[in-house]
């Protein structure tokens, strides 16, 4: 077997260029995903109400917030649970391009950040379960990002300074994901070998 290292697709679909930096964003997981389910357990519905309430807290009064939900997260439970605040679906890519932070757990979405240099902090939290968990401290480890626990109530106060005073420090090992020639398209990368083995 034979592994091919090609770009994401990120270099193929986003154009880099001085996109307005306007948004606060929060790239959603979905707290129900199925992933989630299989990997660890469903979680409770206090644990999905108690996640909810830290977001709501931590951001309700953040100018220009937007929560860009997961395909999968039921909007008319968002409705209930985050009333007050904006959120969006199936226009993340968009609000990424005019982000000036970006909050996350764990999205494939943020690959999109990463290419476009965006200012990225990561987010726990202690209703998130095993598997999101887990998920979130490979980003942490591998990209060296800045990381709060939305449960505890001293973190949600740093944050709030940190966008208060707007002095936000960025630091990530992009390498990781972007070390591979970025003039070639991932796509045409893939074409390519398949070429080569069809020929």
């Amino acid at each position: 077997m034979k592994i091919y290292l090609i770009n994401p697709r990120s270099c193929d679909e986003v154009k880099k260029k001085n996109y307005e930096k306007k948004y606060v964003i929060f790239l959603d997981s979905c707290f129900d995903h199925k992933d989630r389910h299989e990997f660890d357990k469903k979680p409770e519905i206090k644990d999905k109400i108690n996640y909810y309430k830290e977001i709501k807290l931590t951001f309700k009064n953040v100018k220009n917030f937007v929560f860009c939900v997961h395909p999968n997260t039921n909007m008319d439970e968002l409705k209930i649970y985050l009333k007050g605040i904006k959120f969006i679906k199936f226009k993340t890519r968009d609000y990424i391009k005019k982000s000036k932070l970006v909050f996350f757990h764990e999205s494939s979405s943020i690959l999109d950040a990463l290419y476009l240099n965006k200012k990225i902090i990561l987010l726990n939290s202690n209703y998130l379960g095993k598997y999101f968990k887990f998920r979130s401290f490979l980003y942490s480890k591998e990209l060296n990002l800045k990381t709060f626990n939305l449960s505890k109530i001293n973190h949600r106060i740093k944050i709030s300074k940190l966008l208060n005073n707007n002095k936000i420090h960025y630091r990530s090992n992009k390498k990781v994901i972007y070390s591979v020639n970025s003039n070639k398209r991932g796509l045409q990368t893939v074409i390519n070998i398949l070429k080569k083995y069809i020929s």
